[in-house]
């Protein structure tokens, strides 16, 4: 019983083979360029389509990143058990300290337009092009 419960809880764990991505990359506006520090993380986010706060449905996480900074985000980057699937909002922050939460001066941009995007979507733009107060 326990090797069948475990065999579950991997099954569950591990995203099947062939699951989509959503690919694209982080730029920084031109009035923000000069914020950027080389110690910087940068994190890409995803949450469902409408949700606004709260633990994001996937991030991942680039130290040092290099400007334009290429990303892949898909169900290995899932926290908390959710699904990587539906529309979602993508949006990313450059924190200055590294810190997930968010903190005055770090950098902050999402989709052109606020548009959604669905696993399977490839050459995403984001644009950090504003500072948090």
């Amino acid at each position: 019983m326990r090797r069948i419960f475990a065999l579950l809880l991997l099954a569950l764990a591990v995203p099947t083979a062939g699951a989509e991505t959503i690919k694209g990359f982080v730029k920084v506006a031109d009035a923000m360029a000069k914020k950027v520090t080389p110690q910087a993380v940068l994190f890409v986010i995803a949450r469902p389509q409408g949700v606004k706060a709260g633990p994001p449905l996937a991030v991942v996480r680039i130290a040092s990143p290099k400007f334009p900074q290429a990303f892949e985000l898909g169900p290995n980057n899932v926290m908390a058990g959710g699904e990587f699937k539906g529309a979602m909002t993508l949006t990313a922050k450059l924190s200055k300290t590294g810190d997930p939460m968010t903190a005055s001066g770090d950098l902050l941009g999402e989709t052109a337009n606020k548009q959604p995007v669905v696993p399977g979507a490839k050459e995403v733009q984001v644009v950090l092009d504003k500072a948090a107060p």
